[in-house]
């Protein structure tokens, strides 16, 4: 921003639209109920039989409200200019009257907002640079965060919100995100940081938004000061959400102490309200401190062959066990029998302990999370579970049909261990590449998609700690391995109550403890959201992870909003209610789940019948909208309640050592009896097969 190169924004403006189309649509319905509820008990119902205007003795009419000031908008040709604009003005924000909102129209694509000098502004926060701080990342920073800012005006234009309150509500939108992103970045600190504080930012900022709106009042914040309930909402929204993106995204790498030291020499000030900027300290100091060390992680974040053959041999052995590594633990090219990692922890002792009788190999496959973590592919974590799934499968194909008489035992670790779990489950309904006998074990190690509070053996039997026989021998080996890892509270990232069906009993889930992956807080919807979109996304670089951030939100977003209208909204001649099967949460869940079908046009179709209904009986019967405010404030509630977990400090604690719980697996006292299991599987098959 300050060598004036304007930040690009023409293919962000169509996301924007989207993305506002979905999400501030029921912002603004809740904005405008409030002017509407008070305005319709404001005075005397006129030409109703029975009902005089006149003045009841000893009392007086009250003096009229004074006329709401007109909000100082920008020129056009500085608004809407080719170059950065000077800040706007910060006088109070006109309300917004649902009767001038309309779909999304084309609008100039508005210019971002040029920060003071040796500054780093991020929306309506601004820091000084400080002195050790390269310029080029300062201007890193600044483009970043201007262009996502006038991304948002741009939307909130084009479904017709006056300029001045769309540029203050992606402001405080922007200043929450980062201010709630640097928190939680010096948490778990990292660049993964950063893309988890762009996620939840931006649907932090959306409930917040609804929330605040509904109260119709003003309101101080901390940092960015007195300002109307509905940006103030939309702020500390977008800082809660920010902050648990930033948590859930964060890798090993410590800031805080850094962003303390930067605290410390760093001189804070804060332009708000229609005052003069003012210096802060205390909390305002570390917050602005931490804002900056986030801002340098953004800016400074780093930037399929074909099947092989399994190797078998010599000759066929009992039991084959086929590996699915973690993210950053393999590659297409990777060697199938390295004893690396996690897993090699575990398979190597397992093949020396039972020569002859135990073959393994590592399943090839991207193991990337969209090139931001050492060691992994480009691919997204999504793309590369997929491909794992795909490669898992076919090694199981070559191993049943070369070795008739061998029977398999599958074991993953955390992506590894998604892959495992999706393939066992298709084995355990009949639809795997073998059939369920010719799987004596599986083994799940920080499974995401473990279930809520599920013991040890999933649909095994209660307290079970000894697995089930392979089939078709005695089981006498195995019926002498005791597995007592316990099974922690809490359930995957990725849950969606999986079953093993045949499989059941032989299948172990464990998990540790406080590791988010496989345990995570039941009430964090949010949290499960931004992790479905990262996994997503493409990350390798800022530029790239923000535009890919921004597209799978959009299409996120809208996939719950057209899910919501199909079915959670009964509209009529006359009345408009949001009477949900199903809550916000899960709706949210459902459209960012990449195993969830998509929606078909049909669906969308209806949904844009449906939404050109609501808004004619609003218009034509504007009293249903305050019940319909309320019907949504009871919605919004029942989300936040979903994510309650989130709010809880003694929750924050227990994840605060996530990534060194994700990482203890190999080091952890169950290795050595999952090794007795596989060897114990071994000699039964043996004796079974004489």
């Amino acid at each position: 921003m300050r060598n004036s190169a304007r930040v690009p924004v023409k293919q962000a403006r169509a996301w924007w639209v989207r993305v506002m189309v979905a999400g501030a649509v029921p912002v603004v319905i809740v904005l405008a109920s409030t002017d509407v509820a008070s305005g319709m008990g404001a005075g005397p119902i006129a030409g109703q039989p029975g009902v005089t205007t006149g003045m009841q003795p000893g009392t007086h009419t009250p003096a009229p409200p004074p006329a709401p000031a007109a909000y100082p908008e920008q020129p056009a040709s500085v608004r809407n200019g080719a170059v950065p604009r000077p800040e706007p003005s910060s006088a109070p924000v006109p309300a917004v009257m649902v009767a001038d909102l309309h779909p999304p129209r084309p609008v100039p694509p508005v210019a971002p907002i040029a920060p003071p000098p040796d500054t780093i502004r991020i929306g309506q926060f601004e820091v000084p640079s400080p002195p050790w701080l390269p310029g080029q990342v300062r201007d890193a920073i600044n483009n970043t965060a201007a262009g996502a800012e006038a991304q948002v005006s741009t939307a909130l234009d084009s479904i017709g919100v006056p300029a001045g309150r769309s540029d203050r509500v992606a402001g405080a939108t922007a200043a929450g995100a980062g201010i709630g992103g640097a928190i939680g970045g010096a948490i778990t600190a990292a660049p993964a940081a950063a893309v988890g504080a762009v996620v939840g930012g931006l649907v932090g900022g959306t409930v917040g938004g609804i929330a605040g709106a509904a109260v119709g009042t003003l309101v101080a914040v901390p940092v960015i000061g007195t300002v109307t309930s509905g940006v103030a909402g939309t702020a500390i929204g977008a800082a809660a959400g920010a902050a648990a993106g930033a948590l859930i995204a964060g890798a090993p790498a410590a800031i805080a102490g850094g962003g303390c030291g930067w605290g410390r020499w760093c001189g804070i000030r804060w332009r708000g309200g229609s005052g003069p900027a003012v210096r802060v300290s205390g909390f305002r100091q570390v917050t602005a401190a931490l804002l900056v060390c986030l801002g340098v992680s953004i800016a400074c974040v780093p930037g399929s062959a074909g099947a092989a053959q399994v190797p078998i041999g010599p000759g066929c052995p009992r039991l084959f066990v086929l590996g699915v590594q973690g993210t950053g633990q393999s590659s297409p090219t990777a060697s199938a029998t390295a004893d690396t990692s996690v897993l090699g922890a575990l398979l190597g002792p397992v093949v020396a302990a039972a020569p002859g009788l135990v073959q393994r190999a590592y399943v090839a496959f991207p193991a990337g999370f969209g090139g931001i973590v050492p060691g992994g592919s480009g691919d997204s974590y999504t793309v590369s579970v997929r491909a794992a799934i795909a490669s898992l499968r076919s090694d199981m194909v070559q191993v049943g049909s070369t070795c008739h008489g061998t029977e398999l035992a599958l074991v993953g670790y955390s992506a590894g261990a998604e892959a495992v779990a999706q393939v066992s489950r298709d084995i355990g309904a009949g639809r795997g590449p073998v059939p369920a006998s010719r799987v004596a074990a599986v083994v799940l190690l920080a499974n995401p998609e473990r279930r809520a509070n599920s013991p040890l053996f999933p649909g095994g039997r209660p307290g079970q700690s000894v697995p089930d026989p392979a089939p078709g021998t005695s089981g006498a080996a195995v019926s002498r391995v005791r597995i007592t890892a316990p099974g922690p509270s809490g359930g995957g990232i990725a849950d969606d109550g999986a079953q093993y069906g045949d499989l059941a009993r032989r299948v172990a889930d464990i998990c540790a403890d406080g590791d988010v992956a496989c345990a995570g807080p039941e009430r964090a919807a949010v949290l499960r959201f931004g992790a479905e979109l990262a996994a997503q996304a493409r990350l390798s670089d800022p530029l790239t992870a923000i535009s890919s951030l921004q597209q799978l939100l959009s299409q996120t977003l809208g996939n719950a909003w057209t899910t919501v209208l199909d079915n959670d909204v009964r509209v009529s001649p006359d009345t408009v209610d949001y009477a949900p099967r199903a809550p916000l949460a899960q709706r949210l869940i459902d459209a960012g789940d990449p195993r969830v079908p998509s929606l078909t046009p049909a669906q969308a179709h209806l949904a844009a019948d449906r939404w050109a209904q609501i808004a004619a009986t609003l218009t034509a019967h504007p009293a249903e909208l305050p019940k319909l405010a309320g019907q949504l404030a009871g919605a919004l509630g029942q989300l936040l309640a979903d994510d309650a977990d989130l709010l809880n400090p003694a929750v924050w604690v227990h994840f605060a050592t996530t990534v060194a719980r994700h990482d203890s697996y190999a080091a952890s006292g169950q290795i050595p009896a999952l090794i007795a299991w596989m060897v114990a599987l071994a000699h039964d098959l043996t004796e079974g097969h004489r």
